[in-house]
């Protein structure tokens, strides 16, 4: 009886083995095969948004030390990078990764901080040597770094259909009202705003510009009133834009 037992409980494990051994095997075969990356395509709405030897890097790709990877785990890599909008990787053929990305737009450089923009949606990144942009406008953000004021900066950019040269936020959060103020460059006039009724005060410059010539500052944070440095005179303005010198 003892040795039957013996015998069946080999039987047993030898069975389980066999059965082990045979899965595993099974699922070898059937486990897709990822060749070593030798080249990379790239598409999207701009044309090589960023170099291939940029991706490449970032991936830890090279022609000379060719490696696998999987396409959800470059991805993921790249989805990191604070210069990739939204991405897609797939498999152009066994050894080519095809790569489909947005990279984000500047819409600021940031003044405050050496190298860095900012994009419509509020995200930081470094501006060289990624792209060379002409005539973007400077955004200062003081001491810190708020997701307010980038909300406040884009909400000013897009009332703001004059060639803004810089806007500054350095003080839009000062503990003195006497103090606390939007500061923005438009054309060759410089304009000093409340942080509530911004948007107000805008259209109160529009009505006011066309009775001078020349560079302007325009104080406009008291409701209903601007004070307007000329090159020649202080005037005064009602919220109609009636003058008063």
């Amino acid at each position: 009886m003892k040795r039957f037992q013996s015998l069946f409980l080999a039987f047993f494990a030898l069975l389980l083995t066999f059965g082990f051994y045979s899965a595993f095997s099974l699922f070898e075969k059937e486990k897709p095969h990822v060749a070593p990356i030798k080249a990379i395509a790239q598409t999207g709405p701009v044309k090589e948004g960023l170099k291939t030897l940029y991706l490449e890097e970032l991936l830890g790709l090279s022609v000379d030390k060719p490696k696998a990877i999987h396409p959800k785990e470059a991805e993921k890599i790249l989805q990191q990078s604070p210069l990739i909008k939204s991405v897609s990787v797939s498999h152009l053929n066994p050894e080519t990764l095809y790569i489909d990305y947005t990279v984000r737009t500047p819409l600021f450089i940031i003044g405050d901080v050496e190298n860095l923009a900012l994009d419509k949606e509020g995200v930081t990144f470094p501006l060289n040597p990624f792209f060379t942009p002409k005539n973007l406008p400077l955004l200062y953000l003081g001491d810190s770094y708020q997701e307010s004021k980038t909300h406040l900066a884009l909400s000013l950019l897009d009332l703001l259909k004059e060639e803004v040269g810089f806007i500054d936020l350095s003080k839009s959060d000062d503990p003195s009202l006497g103090k606390r103020e939007i500061v923005v460059s438009i054309d060759s006039d410089l304009l000093r705003l409340s942080t509530k009724h911004y948007a107000k005060e805008i259209e109160h410059y529009r009505k006011l510009r066309k009775h001078f010539d020349g560079p302007l500052i325009i104080d406009l944070r008291i409701p209903n009133l601007a004070y307007v440095h000329s090159s020649k005179f202080l005037h005064k303005s009602d919220a109609n834009g009636n003058m008063r010198r």
